[in-house]
């Protein structure tokens, strides 16, 4: 009878290590997702020098991909503009004539399933 109380419990721990390394994997390939979409997404605005209509793309993209994107254009001028792309608000880019540099805020939510927690994670990253 003591080794089959003994082997069940085995088995449990086995099974609760194994899900829970399940959910470390899962939330790093979270985390891994969203920085190649933040990558792609610097460099989308790179490329398109700043194009208003490729940050507005790019912003209702990250919203359809469950993020929130905020851009901050500095101009040179000292001016900064902010725009922000949510499921509440999308802002919209309408010019960006002498913008130099751009702030990229990428916000996402960092899950660890098994243990039901999940908190908003951002990543940062600067186009010029």
């Amino acid at each position: 009878m003591k080794e089959i109380i003994e082997s069940f419990v085995g088995v449990f721990f086995l099974m609760l290590l194994s899900f829970m390394g399940i959910s470390i994997v899962a939330a790093s390939m979270d985390v891994n997702n969203a920085t190649s979409y933040e990558t792609a997404i610097v460099t989308q605005i790179e490329e398109s020098d700043f194009a208003p209509g490729v940050i507005n793309s790019l912003g209702a993209e990250a919203v359809n991909a469950g993020y929130t994107l905020k851009i901050r254009t500095f101009d040179k001028e000292g001016n900064t503009k902010d725009y922000v792309y949510s499921e509440e608000k999308q802002d919209t880019v309408t010019s960006t004539d002498n913008v130099y540099l751009a702030k990229v805020v990428l916000t996402f939510d960092f899950s660890f399933k098994f243990v039901n927690a999940v908190t908003p994670h951002s990543l940062t990253s600067f186009a010029q």
